[in-house]
């Protein structure tokens, strides 16, 4: 209960990254997540159910605020 319309889905991986690349690979996987969860909310709230329309949502905004901060 309370889960309602959540997505979920999980993904295991195995990396071995330098120690000095690790905060830096884990601030990249947690900018992924996040991504991912807001272009989920998006194409889910907007009914953007073709490539086309999805990607005129959401291609500035992540590029812009997401995925390419530092």
């Amino acid at each position: 209960m309370g889960n309602e319309g959540l997505l979920t889905l999980t993904i295991k991986m195995r990396v071995s990254p330098e120690p000095e690349y690790e905060k830096e690979l884990i601030s990249l996987i947690k900018r992924y997540r996040e991504a991912l969860n807001y272009a989920i909310n998006v194409i889910i709230d907007n009914k953007a159910l073709n490539l086309g329309k999805a990607h005129k949502l959401l291609y500035n905004i992540l590029k812009r605020e997401i995925l390419f901060t530092i």
